[in-house]
């Protein structure tokens, strides 16, 4: 199996490394479909005082979205069993992980997201005929975010 980088030009790479592992990103190869970017939502707290004839009010932290994407899945490539036994991991220290999206033109510091999260949901398969095994990945983001070289949040 050919061990290719995503048509599309935006890579995903993870921190593979026994904790504490910290900037060290490999490249997860054979991506396939839609790649995820930052997404996420802001909640909405009205704040309009009695009497006033206009809404106000403020909104929230940001609550990032899960991000999933597909691959297919090489047992013996190291990448793909790392997140694996990240997934499979009995603590929570050897199951969170560092992630970088970078977009089509991403560098460090451009069109580049780094979070920490955990996978939460591993979906494997062997679609009939297709003589390929593919993995559907969802990781759940929490703490930190730097995004194009700027942190967000306080917590480490």
């Amino acid at each position: 199996m050919s061990l290719a980088q995503s048509g599309h030009n935006s890579v995903i790479a993870v921190e593979l490394g026994l904790p504490p592992v910290m900037g060290t990103f490999t490249a997860i190869p054979e991506l396939r479909g839609d790649l995820p970017g930052l997404s996420g939502t802001r909640d909405f707290t009205e704040g309009t005082p009695h009497g006033e004839d206009i809404d106000s009010g403020v909104t929230g932290p940001i609550k990032r979205d899960e991000s999933s994407f597909s691959l297919n899945y090489d047992p013996t490539n190291a990448t793909h069993t790392g997140m694996r036994a990240a997934w499979l991991a009995t603590t929570v220290a050897n199951r969170r992980r560092g992630w970088r999206f970078w977009g089509p033109n991403g560098a460090p510091g451009v069109d580049e997201v780094i979070q920490s999260g955990e996978i939460v949901a591993w979906k494997d398969s062997s679609p009939e005929g297709a003589g390929i095994r593919t993995v559907s990945i969802t990781v759940r983001f929490s703490k930190q975010a730097k995004v194009d070289g700027l942190v967000y949040g306080t917590s480490a």
